[in-house]
């Protein structure tokens, strides 16, 4: 499903185009590339594409758009100058954006384009990755109250406004001074915090609901947002992918010797590695050549 506003259609161009973009002038994003990669990073590769198609500055062939972070955020007033820094390093560590300097300008400023080769074969992965997820969600009781769906609803973004007024540069000036006096009195910046559909969230409410299950009928009730802390750096920084870390948490809360170690995701990720082999190893044990298990990468979600 994707959500979007049409301001006018525009005369088509020649450029590649990909399945999962639209070839008109929206202000939209793909909410299949909101959900394997977040809704930032979705909107950014949206927007990016669509400077593309309007482009001239074109080198070998491939199209490039230039912009400082901060005629990014002139376009995205909803995400912060820190937040498009970091989906930018996100989508080019991926290799769905390119980058580099942009010749003659500022030196702050990058060019980018799309990668749409890898774009699509990242899109022909999403429906396998997403099943597997599905069966991983199933496993978790529907039962938010009406508060907190309301509370998610508040904070979801589903239209970007199409048209961004411009600051003048003289009130651009004086807002910048007025905010550089005032900095000695701003609070300390929140830690982040995860929200509890999030996949990091949801990891450590099925971890702590198996130790519940197998273990320890009274087990106290974690910090879930501590330890979403952990799983979000097995997906983001680990590459480890879903459904595997789910059959990992099954496992290991059925072994007699691991159940008793695994007690918060901090050691799941840390015993992560010894884990994933004395599961391989119970389930083809030597001398039994067993077929070989092939894990998919499933994207991490959201995050920022």
């Amino acid at each position: 499903m994707t959500y979007f506003f049409y301001k006018k259609r525009i005369t088509p161009m020649k450029i590649v185009l990909s399945k999962l973009l639209f070839a008109e002038e929206p202000r939209a994003y793909s909410m299949t590339l909101a959900t394997a990669l977040g809704l930032p990073e979705a909107c950014f590769i949206q927007q990016l594409h669509y400077w593309m198609r309007k482009s001239k500055n074109e080198v070998n062939g491939r199209k490039w758009v230039y912009n400082t972070y901060e005629d990014w955020h002139e376009q995205f007033m909803c995400f912060s100058v820190p937040t498009i820094k970091r989906l930018v390093v996100r989508l080019e560590k991926m290799g769905l954006i390119l980058s580099m300097k942009a010749p003659g300008k500022v030196t702050n400023m990058k060019q980018y384009s799309i990668d749409y080769d890898k774009l699509d074969k990242f899109g022909e992965t999403l429906s396998d990755e997403i099943g597997r997820q599905a069966s991983f969600e199933s496993d978790h009781d529907d039962t938010t109250n009406d508060e907190e769906e309301s509370s998610r609803s508040d904070k979801r973004i589903t239209v970007i406004p199409s048209s961004i007024q411009r600051i003048p540069k003289e009130k651009e000036r004086g807002n910048t001074e007025a905010q550089n006096a005032s900095v000695t009195s701003l609070p300390k910046t929140k830690k982040t915090e995860f929200s509890t559909d999030s996949h990091e969230y949801r990891i450590g409410e099925y971890l702590a609901k198996r130790i519940r299950e197998k273990l320890d009928p009274n087990f106290p009730a974690p910090n879930l947002q501590k330890w979403a802390v952990h799983s979000d750096k097995m997906i983001r920084l680990d590459k480890r992918p879903l459904p595997q870390i789910k059959e990992i948490i099954n496992w290991a809360t059925e072994d007699s010797f691991w159940k008793k170690n695994i007690l918060s995701t901090a050691t799941l990720r840390e015993k992560y590695t010894k884990l994933l082999i004395a599961m391989n190893e119970e389930k083809h044990p030597s001398g039994k050549k067993g077929q070989e298990v092939h894990y998919e990468q499933l994207p991490s979600a959201g995050g920022k």
